[in-house]
């Protein structure tokens, strides 16, 4: 398929991804977020690199548009690139893909986010980038492992093959 379907791709997912991301407000930013968009990112076992881009854009422009800090801009894009890479690579073994996956935007997110969002105390003696990797992992978990994987299943089902291929 041509470069053109490729951008074309590119732009609808990512697109997709901000609008998912931005319409829901603060559920989807701060140290408990629930992003329906991160159901996206496993459609790189299906459509590969152009998707990976597509949610890597997405990210990006959704924390530009609820700017928390440059941090969040770049290192939150770079989660979603590096579990879309992962999920593409260990496309066989989709399930335990996405489960890796949540845990690698939990705690990459969970690493920075703390800065911006420092928890209040409660007496546990773990770093707050933990308790926050912890809650966002959760998230990930539901979001990307289980409405993900659906929707990668569902597509899979569903689409002939030829609107499968970029």
């Amino acid at each position: 398929m041509g470069y053109t379907k490729k951008i074309g791709f590119i732009a609808l997912i990512s697109s997709l991804y901000a609008v998912l991301t931005i319409i829901p407000g603060y559920l989807s930013f701060g140290p408990i977020q629930f992003r329906v968009s991160d159901m996206l990112i496993p459609l790189s076992a299906i459509y590969g690199y152009p998707a990976c881009i597509a949610v890597t854009i997405g990210c990006m422009v959704a924390n530009a548009y609820y700017f928390v800090g440059w941090l969040d801009i770049i290192v939150g894009p770079i989660a979603n690139l590096l579990s879309s890479l992962l999920i593409y690579h260990m496309r066989r073994y989709l399930l335990a893909a996405t489960i890796i996956s949540s845990f690698i935007i939990g705690f990459i997110v969970g690493s920075y986010l703390w800065i911006f969002f420092p928890p209040p105390a409660l007496g546990i003696p773990l770093h707050p980038s933990v308790l926050i990797g912890i809650s966002v992992s959760a998230s990930s978990l539901v979001t990307v492992s289980g409405l993900g994987y659906i929707l990668v299943k569902s597509v899979s089902k569903i689409l002939p093959e030829n609107l499968k291929k970029l």
